[in-house]
């Protein structure tokens, strides 16, 4: 039948690809931090990912690399934040952390 609802949970488009380049860049930084240090990979989630880059944040502020740390995920948390506000108009909020 053409014309009829899809059945499911409705997803915000942008949001869900907000939250999978925060996971995917969060990922990343966390790959490097491994590679640079003797500790072990979270899981890959958005709140574990974050929490294990906080954990490690004074290594992080001193690599090499700490003003692309910065910027990228400054971008994200921008891209995030205009993408919730844009939302607002909504009557339903889903939680982007799982």
């Amino acid at each position: 039948m053409t014309g009829t609802a899809r059945p499911g949970i409705p997803l915000n488009g942008p949001a869900v690809e907000a939250r999978a380049a925060i996971r995917g860049t969060l990922a990343s930084w966390a790959d490097l931090l491994v590679e640079g240090r003797t500790v072990r990979l979270p899981l890959r989630t958005v709140p574990a990912l974050a929490a294990f880059l906080r954990r490690h944040l004074g290594w992080l502020a001193v690599h090499p690399a700490a003003d692309d740390a910065a910027t990228e995920i400054d971008a994200l948390l921008q891209r995030a934040v205009q993408i919730a506000r844009s939302s607002e108009s909504g009557d339903r909020q889903l939680p982007l952390s799982a």
